[in-house]
């Protein structure tokens, strides 16, 4: 997983990345991707849930690379989230843009982590260590998509409270 994270990565950073743009239904999207995690968060006896569903709302992506942004915040937030806890996606349209949320009640991120937490191979305290653990990669390469899609990503985070992920992308 590291060398294929290392090769995305790369390749996201190289100057003949093509993005292949078409309106998404980003809930309908987002429903996809938390079915896809849902074994993973029972296991974890995490809930996910997602709101609006509504189908009408839709941003101008790459329904591949987007798919990929939401598993790693998704997958992220689930492993930060301890039993009983809860991952929220939520859509909130914001003018001419969507506004994404992925937000969870897990473990935090503590604050002198926040300013280097997309930095490509930065591991914060929180890391969890041994199968389940990352790279460190996964948020760089979140980010390195939202930026090719003209976009950046947020994060705001307490200790022991939870950590929410913000993007904004062109609404259709």
């Amino acid at each position: 997983v590291l060398v294929e994270q290392l090769f995305e990565l790369a390749h996201l950073d190289g100057d003949d990345v093509t993005l292949e743009t078409e309106p998404v239904a980003v809930a309908e999207l987002a429903q996809d991707v938390l079915q896809k995690l849902k074994l993973y968060a029972d296991d974890r006896q995490v809930s996910l849930s997602l709101e609006p569903k509504d189908p009408a709302l839709r941003v101008m992506a790459d329904i591949e690379k987007l798919e990929r942004v939401l598993t790693n915040l998704i997958d992220n937030a689930i492993r930060h989230t301890r039993a009983g806890g809860a991952v929220q996606i939520t859509l909130t349209p914001r003018g001419d843009n969507l506004e994404m949320s992925v937000a969870d009640n897990g473990c935090g991120i503590d604050s002198e982590d926040l300013p280097r937490l997309f930095e490509a191979h930065f591991r914060g305290r929180n890391s969890i260590k041994g199968p389940t653990g990352n790279s460190g990669l996964g948020l760089a390469i979140v980010r390195r998509i939202l930026q090719l899609h003209g976009s950046d990503i947020s994060v705001t985070s307490t200790l022991a409270e939870g950590s929410r992920f913000v993007f904004l992308l062109p609404r259709v």
